[in-house]
């Protein structure tokens, strides 16, 4: 896909009005990204236009509240840092909820029924059914079971 159309259909994605919209947006862009998934406005998705191979995965029944930044590739400007960009698959997986401005790494999974608190920077991958806080993201307590099972 050329990296102008990418760039417009992130752009109209992060912005739209409806979310069934939002979601098909994205997926049109390449992201892996169920049809039971609810996307609030805002949400950020920061690759590189020429990393193909990194990939973004939401499972079904995720929700993600306004504002929330995906980093799947860090793309730091080579010409003025050293240090080597870090990119990786971000995955999402059923029933997890994904709170107001937070912020997740590359290379993260986000388990099965797991919430992430609103603001928190999840720079580590998350257990299933539990819920992770703060900057960076440390754990807070294990879910109930029956919560997420209801999901599947």
């Amino acid at each position: 896909m050329r990296s102008e159309l990418k760039k417009l259909l992130k752009l109209l994605g992060c912005y739209l009005p409806v979310a069934r919209f939002r979601r098909r947006l994205f997926q049109l862009v390449g992201y892996e990204i169920h049809d039971e998934v609810y996307i609030a406005q805002g949400l950020i998705v920061v690759d590189s236009l020429r990393a193909s191979e990194v990939r973004l995965r939401i499972d079904k029944m995720v929700t993600i509240a306004p504002r929330v930044t995906i980093i799947l590739d860090s793309g730091h400007n080579f010409q003025y840092n050293e240090r080597s960009p870090k990119f990786g698959d971000v995955v999402i997986e059923s029933g997890a909820f994904i709170g107001a401005h937070a912020v997740i790494f590359p290379g993260v999974r986000i388990g099965r029924g797991a919430v992430v608190g609103a603001g928190a920077v999840v720079t580590k991958d998350v257990e299933n059914d539990i819920t992770v806080v703060g900057v960076p993201a440390k754990p807070l307590r294990r879910n109930r079971k029956d919560i997420v099972e209801k999901a599947e």
